[in-house]
């Protein structure tokens, strides 16, 4: 246990680092953006093959749990569009961007390695697939459709598929997932270079997350961060007792899939909260928080199935 309490707090310590750097004037004005850029087109598209490398082929019940990592993606964007569907242009992009997505690569998967055994590194990987359909491209490209057409009552179908498909890590799962399901495997050097850069994905992503980050104690700026989080965190709860008590498959991928469903928001929220030119510090607080508070509900959760 006191592994788990590490890694993640390693990961808490490395946004307090970026942030404290930033605050002495070690990180200048807009360069998380260079950062943002090279984890979204570089470190986690090797992550995402790295992972994938672990899955020795796709089985029919590994395909239903990408269908459960894509529908929570899905569940959530629905109902954040259905509470900003009113609101300002602001609001729109902070809840359309920032309450779908798990952050599985960066944050989830150690808590697999070290505690779920390999059945729950290959779940979690396979959630993960699902999930980054949406949260690596999906969820902008219906964000920034709802934002562009006031109501969202006439995305264009489109530029939506448009921005789906230039989502360099979308494509990585997209030929993971069909090599995988034709059981071809990656060549042996694309292994290793994926994994040596995708190691670096973790550390980076937590870097651009507190480099965006600014702490806010005003009661709106609170006010907006805990109503988000709260609703997420509801949802989380629900999916994981339907996941864990409905599924006809083992004890151990009903765990696996319980503890996920409360992995934190995907750092990749922040990169499309300013791509929609949203309030990034927002975003990047909402981030931090739900970091820590996933960190202990995992924990607990790990303890307690």
């Amino acid at each position: 246990m006191t592994e788990v309490f590490i890694k993640a707090g390693t990961y808490i310590l490395i946004i307090c680092l970026a942030y404290f750097l930033k605050k002495i004037g070690f990180f200048k004005e807009g360069e998380h953006k260079t950062i943002s850029k090279i984890v979204l087109n570089i470190t986690l598209p090797a992550a995402i093959l790295s992972s994938f490398n672990q899955v020795e082929q796709l089985s029919g019940q590994l395909f239903f749990i990408l269908l459960v990592g894509f529908l929570g993606n899905v569940g959530l964007l629905a109902i954040a569009f259905l509470i900003c569907r009113k609101k300002s242009k602001e609001d729109k992009i902070y809840w359309m961007c920032n309450s779908a997505g798990y952050n599985i690569g960066c944050f989830t998967l150690p808590y697999a390695q070290g505690f779920l055994g390999p059945i729950g590194v290959i779940v979690t990987c396979l959630f993960d697939a699902g999930n980054s359909i949406m949260c690596t491209g999906g969820t902008y490209a219906v964000a920034s459709g709802v934002i562009e057409n006031g109501q969202g009552e006439k995305i264009n179908i489109k530029q939506t598929c448009k921005k789906l498909f230039c989502s360099v890590p979308f494509d990585c799962y997209l030929i993971a997932v069909i090599m995988k399901s034709f059981e071809l495997p990656f060549p042996a050097f694309v292994n290793q270079l994926s994994t040596t850069i995708g190691n670096a994905n973790g550390f980076l992503s937590m870097m651009m997350i507190g480099m965006m980050l600014e702490i806010h104690t005003n009661k709106e700026y609170l006010k907006k961060v805990f109503s988000l989080l709260a609703v997420r965190y509801l949802f989380s709860a629900v999916m994981a007792l339907v996941l864990y008590y409905s599924l006809p498959f083992a004890e151990d991928v009903r765990k696996t899939l319980a503890v996920i469903s409360f992995a934190p928001l995907a750092s990749l929220a922040c990169v499309f909260t300013e791509k929609c030119n949203g309030d990034t510090e927002l975003s990047s607080m909402t981030n931090s928080i739900s970091v820590i508070i996933s960190m202990i509900i995992m924990t607990v959760l790990i303890l307690v199935i």
